[in-house]
Order: structure tokens, then sequence, then C-alpha cells
């Protein structure tokens, strides 16, 4: 059994690589190696640097305009954050080529032998393109990603499929390495992916849901996820929050990336090891890992690596292309099926164990199953449809599906 695999024809240790990412603290080359040195130590088989504003020069502090970290609470526990938004316009989250040139030197000397990709920002004219690629190319990387995924990226930059066009054949022009484009969850690539076959090696799905409540429209800003910015503009929303629409992404666009040729790249609320199984189910070839570390830190690159050993030895899998896209086939050609066997389920409840604590009774909630009479709770098998509400709810485990 073996992790390795191939993404845009680069040959990778395993499927679990790290996103391009800002890191949240002022940005100094050596603290920045060290951390991409403990992402490729604790498992992760590539690397992606952040994104280059082409435009931009100089090694200051980049983070000089008002950006700043929200933290978007479940509300189903205590403590319990569902996600985080990036607050503020993009530019200040986007590195300087100055700062990604030396980034990128000091990257190859002390961790050679690492696949490592530039990721490219949607800033900047034609010939800062030009010149940024043709330094890049100097260096040596193994491909490049464009971001056009970040919300505001139609706003900035008008015709999108165009734009998407000329960018590409800047980089073709110049360079013979793999592409894949980094596209917006709110901008529909069909068309555009039709048009780029042969000249894209894959997309890279999807990042940054868009926080939508601008303080202008409020009068108490605190409902706004853009209270404390000056001027808003529609940015990212992080963390598991997006998995949900990641999954449906790829889902979307997975048999069109097989009619294409095109291998497909996810980044969007990937935290866990079931995650990243999940994800290459439905057709992901590597998976992206971005703020999963603000929560877990690099040793989830070991924890996700780890979680798909434990995975493919249970099912007797011995390569990640045996896994890749498994589920596609089986989400709508199946759904009748797991109708008639969820009608099959029923809740049951084991007396020994139960307390009469009453935590059960959804009388009042949405659940017309469960009632208590003559002191002890009962459950009606006719009302039951064993949606298994109860056993999450039942603090005493005295409630099962049979």
């Amino acid at each position: 059994m073996s992790l390795k695999c191939s993404w845009m024809g680069i040959e990778l240790d395993s499927p679990v690589i790290l996103a391009s990412l800002t890191p949240t603290s002022n940005l100094r080359i050596k603290e920045h190696v060290q951390f991409y040195s403990n992402a490729i130590s604790n498992g992760a088989s590539c690397i992606i640097l952040p994104s280059i504003n082409t435009s931009k020069h100089g090694e200051e502090n980049l983070n000089v305009e008002i950006v700043d970290t929200h933290i978007i609470e479940t509300g189903i526990g205590k403590n319990d954050s569902m996600a985080f938004s990036v607050l503020g316009p993009t530019e200040p989250n986007i590195i300087s080529i100055d700062y990604g040139i030396n980034l990128l030197k000091a990257i190859k000397k002390e961790i050679p032998n690492k696949p490592i990709i530039a990721s490219l920002a949607i800033i900047g004219e034609n010939e800062d393109y030009s010149e940024t690629i043709k330094k890049i190319q100097d260096i040596g990387v193994d491909g490049f990603e464009i971001n056009f995924s970040c919300p505001n990226v139609e706003t900035l930059n008008g015709n999108h499929n165009t734009r998407i066009k000329e960018i590409i054949s800047i980089i073709k022009d110049i360079t013979k390495k793999p592409i894949s484009i980094k596209i917006s969850p709110y901008y529909n690539y069909r068309e555009i992916l039709e048009d780029l076959k042969g000249q894209i090696n894959s997309i890279t799905i999807a990042n940054a849901h868009l926080g939508l409540v601008p303080p202008s429209l409020q009068q108490n800003n605190e409902y706004s996820p853009f209270h404390k910015t000056k001027i808003w503009s529609p940015t990212g929303i992080y963390g598991p929050f997006e998995k949900p629409l990641t999954y449906y992404l790829l889902y979307q666009y997975g048999k069109l990336a097989k009619k294409l040729n095109i291998d497909i790249s996810c980044v969007g609320g990937i935290v866990t090891g079931n995650d990243v199984i999940q994800a290459l189910l439905l057709k992901a070839d590597v998976v992206e890992v971005s703020s999963g570390i603000q929560w877990c830190g690099t040793n989830i690159f070991k924890k996700m690596n780890q979680s798909l050993v434990e995975y493919m030895n249970k099912l007797g899998i011995n390569s990640i292309d045996e896994l890749k896209g498994k589920a596609l086939d089986f989400i709508k050609e199946n759904a009748d099926a797991v109708k008639e066997n969820i009608k099959e389920v029923k809740a049951e409840l084991d007396e020994s164990l139960c307390k009469q604590c009453s935590e059960c009774l959804c009388i009042d909630r949405l659940c017309l199953a469960i009632s208590k009479n003559n002191s002890k709770i009962q459950i009606d098998q006719e009302l039951c449809n064993g949606c298994g509400w109860c056993v999450n709810t039942c603090i005493n485990t005295a409630i099962r599906l049979k």
C-alpha cells in the first residue's frame, strides 16, 4: 500500500499538500521557511507559495492596511468555533514579487528536493506577469497555481474569462511547467474549462466562502464580520464552515475534469483525515491544507496521512488511484436505495439505561415520536423515521438505532 500519487504530472509522496496561504503574523524569511520545514517534516508532500502580487515590490511589512481575523462560532457548544473570516482588502494578504523571490530561494536551499508550486494573484498588468514568471522560472518551480478564487476577483478584474486566457497565454509563452487555475466558488467555469482543454493541467477548488454583510447596511456593526474594517470589500470565510461547499463543487466538476483529462486539487474546510478521504472519493487528486493548520498546527499533515493509511488498509486499497473518484458514480444512482434503507431504521430505548431525565422529549421540537407516559419515556415506532437525533441528544446512551 502506497500514498504516492501524481498531480499535474508531478510525483508526490502523498496527496496531502500545503495550500497557498499567508501566515497571520508579519512576514520574515527565516521564520517563514521554518514554518514550511515543519510542514514538510510532518508529511506535507508539496509546498504552494503564498500568492504573489506581480505589481508590488519591496520587502517591507505588507500588512499595512487593516486586516483582522474574526472567529465564527457554531452556537452548538462552548468555544466551538466553526470558521474564521479574514477581514479587509485582498492585497495585504498577498506577498510582493521581491519577497516571493527571496522566499523561493530560501526554501530551495533549506528544503531541497520537494515540489514547489508558485501561486500568482490576479493583480498587475501583463508585463508584470511576464517579469514575475521569468524570475520564478530562473530560480525553479515545479508548476503554477493561478489564484482566481478570492470572492472579489470579478470586481477587480472585469471580464473573467478573458483575463484567464490572457494569463494562461503569458505563462505558456515563457514556460512549459504545468498550470492549475484556482477557481472562485461563485463563478461557473464549465464553458471556460472546455475552451482551455489541453492548455491547463488542473483546477483548484475552491477556497474563500464570501462574507456577506457590509457595515454600511447596518446601524449596529457588530453583526457584520467586517465591522472592524474602514472600507468593506467582499472577502473570505475559511475553515470547517466551507467543507460542504467544497464537497459540492468537487461533485459538480469531478466528471467534467475526468472528461477533459485535467486534475483536481481541493482546498476549503479540510481539517481532518476523514475530510481528506471524502475529498479523494469525490475525485480530488490532491488535497490542500490551509486553515486546518490554524486549529491543529503542522502536525495535521501527519494525522491526515495516518488516517489515509488506516482507511486504505482496512478496505484493502493499494493505491491512491484506486481511491480517487469512487463516490461519484454512486451519488445519484443509489439515492433511492439509501432512502429505502433509511425507512427500515428505528430508534430503540434501553429502559435499563434510561434515567427518565426527559432530555430526549421532543414534542416541543421537531420529533413527534418520543413521549412520556406514566413517567416512562416511550418511542412510537410508527412515527419514528430513524433520523437518529434522539441518539445524539440522549445523555445516558439509552437510545440506539436498530
